[in-house]
């Protein structure tokens, strides 16, 4: 549960930061570059050394 948020809290500031990149460009730009996005969180198995 603890990933989960915050993956969600991390895809909710670039979301933010994307938008105030993307202000001078107009809402029609930002909103194709957001629903192409997709967000995935993997966690890799890894061996301590």
């Amino acid at each position: 549960e603890t990933s989960r948020t915050f993956a969600k809290t991390v895809a909710e500031l670039e979301k933010l930061v994307i938008k105030m990149l993307f202000e001078s460009y107009g809402p029609q730009h930002f909103e194709s570059h957001i629903e192409a996005k997709t967000y995935i969180l993997r966690f890799l198995k890894y061996r301590a050394l």
